[in-house]
């Protein structure tokens, strides 16, 4: 049976493709379960690429999604995937236009990564689509990077710092007792002014999605050490164990996969190592579900480790 995508599929490509003629970028920020992959081949294949790399985790080429949706959806173009670990191996010149998964990744502030830095030379002047559930989970200043990549941003600064003067209300905070500047308080206002000709949000509501999640949430109380640490990377955005090991959260990214990876019980270190600090959670699952199937989400190898 031909593939016939679903109403709004086409209404959006149809309007991401405008967009994208137009602008030279476009970013479908969209909830779960409702198609952005999709909706990006399709709006690929009316702007009449021939060419589509897309970049995204390792994890996901793995399981075959987006090869799955590209032969479902068909399209005229070729297709390269890629994760965002090998962008280095790739030849710009091979490719018009580039679809982008996970777009947040990309904005660390108020430096850029290394790797945001060779995606910037993949991309140049083709077109750019950019896919995200949250476009910018911690801070607007997230956004900076993920339009920076490309000719076309629409700012106008050529680096953070200039753009953070315009945009960003900069703060003191303190790390190993100096203080260093805080760009995380972005104007939101201001920058939604200025991107809104390129984004298009959608929801699993608008899709019509009327299925009911219950939920319960199970409180799980964790050893002091946990408490301790958590307080003190807050405090002093740093903490060095007596082996010599450091925990360095000195932006809100880091502090926020910092906190979550103690309150699981682990830890990943700037050496690179991983270390388990509290198997609290993991006892009480085993305790908790015990002689019941249940699935587990996890984020961290550590985690998985411990589990």
């Amino acid at each position: 049976m031909q593939f016939k995508p679903r109403d709004y599929q086409e209404r959006l490509s149809s309007q991401a493709a405008k967009i994208l003629n137009t602008t030279k970028i476009v970013a479908l920020v969209f909830e779960v379960r409702t198609g952005k992959t999709i909706t990006s081949f399709l709006t690929a294949d009316k702007v009449g690429a021939k060419s589509v790399l897309f970049i995204t985790k390792k994890k996901v080429i793995i399981s075959e999604t987006i090869l799955n949706d590209y032969h479902l959806v068909n399209p005229s173009f070729e297709l390269m995937q890629i994760n965002y670990e090998s962008v280095h191996k790739i030849n710009a010149a091979d490719y018009d236009l580039i679809i982008l998964d996970e777009s947040h990744n990309l904005g660390a502030f108020p430096k850029p990564s290394k790797r945001t830095k060779q995606i910037k030379q993949i991309v140049g002047n083709k077109k750019l689509i950019l896919l995200s559930g949250t476009i910018t989970p911690e801070s607007f200043s997230q956004i900076y990077h993920q339009f920076w990549i490309s000719e076309f941003t629409p700012f106008i600064e050529k680096s953070f710092y200039k753009w953070a003067k315009n945009y960003v209300n900069v703060t003191k905070k303190k790390i190993n007792g100096f203080d260093v500047n805080d760009y995380s308080k972005a104007n939101e206002n201001l920058i939604t002014q200025v991107i809104s000709k390129h984004v298009i949000s959608f929801t699993q509501s608008q899709a019509g999605f009327v299925s009911k999640v219950n939920e319960h949430v199970l409180t799980v109380p964790m050893k002091q050490v946990t408490y301790d640490l958590v307080k003190k990377i807050e405090k002093d955005k740093v903490f060095e164990g007596a082996n010599g090991g450091v925990i360095l959260a000195d932006t809100p990214v880091k502090m926020m996969q910092k906190v979550h990876q103690l309150y699981s019980g682990t830890i990943k270190l700037e050496d690179g190592t991983a270390t388990t600090i509290d198997t609290s959670k993991a006892e009480f699952i085993k305790k908790r579900f015990k002689g019941l199937k249940i699935g587990i989400f996890y984020k961290y190898k550590q985690e998985l480790k411990l589990l």
